[in-house]
């Protein structure tokens, strides 16, 4: 997990608490005498969230230490590359990791195609 960055959430990224459940920034721009002005939905379980001001820092009611702080939440990516097996060591097959295994079959031409995947 990342620190909380309020653009990004802003933008669409996905955001956690500290604790690692899933949030739902329901909106930014409560109006709140706290200065918190972002609303999220905690999932704590497959049927219930848990509603909670955040300050602009991402804090849970301004608190600093709270397992509910705002984080971004790691983002899974997957790509496929083309390789070559008899080449020692390994080698990719072009300089491209595809975005969709259809369009890496494409370009193959007989190679074997690896999925790749990580975490930011």
């Amino acid at each position: 997990m990342k620190p909380f960055d309020l653009e990004k959430a802003k933008a669409g990224h996905p955001v956690c608490t500290a604790g690692g459940e899933p949030v739902r920034i329901v909106c930014f721009d409560k109006t709140s005498r706290q200065n918190c002005p972002i609303i999220g939905l905690v999932k704590l379980y497959d049927d219930a969230e848990k509603c909670i001001f955040y300050s602009e820092e991402g804090w849970e009611n301004g608190d600093k230490n709270s397992r509910f702080n705002l984080r971004m939440a790691s983002e899974k990516h997957t790509r496929y590359a083309i390789i070559d097996l008899d080449l020692s060591p390994m080698k990719l097959v072009g300089p491209t990791l595809f975005t969709t295994v259809e369009d890496a079959r494409t370009y193959a031409k007989g190679y074997p195609i690896a999925t790749v995947t990580w975490e930011e």
